[in-house]
């Protein structure tokens, strides 16, 4: 079995994540990147990729997504037929707007 190569702790987490061709829901995130499961990968794959992340899901209290900048490491066939995409990131940009509890997502 090959070494761990990830550097940062992943965060399981279910939340929907949208590109300009698809959109899919994240099984994992990180500082780093994420890897997501959808019906159809990004058409650019091993290319560079800006993905849509909704964070509303887990923060009911904050109206928030993060876009980021990504470069797709790896695509996958699942069993169940969908695709598994990893995607590093090289940028992140958090839009948000709080919806009343001080800016705080915890």
């Amino acid at each position: 079995m090959g070494s761990e190569r990830r550097r940062t702790h992943r965060h399981q987490a279910a939340l929907p994540v949208e590109w300009e061709s698809g959109r899919g829901v994240t099984r994992d995130v990180s500082i780093d990147g994420v890897y997501f499961e959808a019906e159809q990968a990004p058409a650019d794959a091993l290319a560079d990729v800006i993905l849509s992340v909704l964070i509303e899901d887990a923060f009911p209290d904050v109206a928030a997504r993060f876009q980021c900048r990504g470069t797709v490491v790896r695509v996958e066939m699942e069993e169940d037929g969908k695709y598994g995409v990893a995607v590093h990131f090289t940028s992140i940009d958090f839009k948000g707007k709080d919806k009343g509890n001080g800016g705080s997502l915890g």
